[in-house]
């Protein structure tokens, strides 16, 4: 695949300016996808790669979950690569989808206490 990549003095810019998208729509389904990938510890096989015990995802899994940040290498090999990178927008938006879950459980809950409160005072309890 092919891209745009930016540096200067050590810092990494991916271009993301709007007048260079279009269709552009929220994700859906974001908590229940970051829900179903399996972050994972691991070495690498290949000992000239192997700097101890590392982070990631498997490239399979995700593909299953969210395919277009999975890319085939075109060699017999068919090596698969996750664009981490491109998982930000879909962690922003489960972030924020949890962020509402939490504030209706806060509101639920206050309601709740509001409730027992005045059952408590009903039966002489406060």
């Amino acid at each position: 695949s092919s891209g745009t990549v930016s540096g200067t003095f050590g810092t990494y810019h991916a271009a993301s300016d709007l007048r260079l998208k279009k269709d552009i729509v929220t994700i859906p389904n974001a908590l229940e996808k970051v829900l179903a990938l399996r972050g994972v510890n691991f070495r690498w096989k290949d000992p000239n790669q192997d700097h101890g015990v590392r982070i990631g995802l498997i490239a399979q899994e995700v593909e299953k979950v969210v395919p277009e940040v999975v890319h085939t290498s075109n060699d017999e090999i068919k090596t698969k690569a996750v664009e981490y990178e491109q998982l930000i927008g879909l962690l922003v938006e489960a972030v924020k989808a949890q962020r509402t879950q939490i504030e209706g459980l806060k509101s639920k809950n206050a309601d709740f206490e509001m409730r027992l409160k005045a059952l408590e005072a009903k039966v002489g309890l406060r």
